[in-house]
């Protein structure tokens, strides 16, 4: 109510305090993120109990990228839909908030997984992946996150 009435501080106060709020409850999705990452099986009731909603993902509609915990801390293994043989799977990564310019390639190879290494833990990390047939890249894949333990 200030906000309408009050003068242009009682705004600027009301901005910050907004501001605070969402990095807290942001901090706080990440801390959920990272717990239930930890342990597959309990992963969706951990999430529930502290008071967020699951996405959910339909068996029909397999995720062309995925990624989950990695063999160790600092690591994170991304799964794609595979292509097939002959191609050749082309995976980057981009610290949050990701931009147009702020992809580094993570690698390539032949298999439609990777781990990658060397990322610092407790942190939201995006990936995404492209295929390369022959000489032709295709579009990179929409991008996932995940936070990483």
């Amino acid at each position: 109510m200030k906000a309408q009435t009050g003068g242009t501080q009682d705004t600027a106060d009301m901005y910050t305090k907004e501001n605070v709020l969402n990095q807290l409850l942001t901090a706080e999705g990440f801390y959920v993120e990272t717990v239930a990452n930890k342990i597959e099986a309990t992963a969706e009731a951990t999430i529930l109990s502290a008071g967020m909603d699951v996405r959910q993902t339909g068996s029909i509609n397999i995720p062309i990228l995925s990624v989950s915990q990695g063999t160790g801390s600092g690591t994170a293994k991304l799964r794609r839909k595979a292509e097939g043989r002959g191609v050749v799977y082309k995976w980057q990564m981009s610290g949050d908030p990701f931009t147009d310019t702020s992809w580094a390639d993570a690698g390539e190879g032949s298999l439609a997984t990777f781990e990658v290494t060397g990322l610092r833990p407790v942190t939201r990390h995006w990936f995404r992946v492209a295929v390369i047939t022959g000489n032709e890249q295709n579009e990179f894949s929409d991008p996932v996150t995940f936070v990483v333990s």
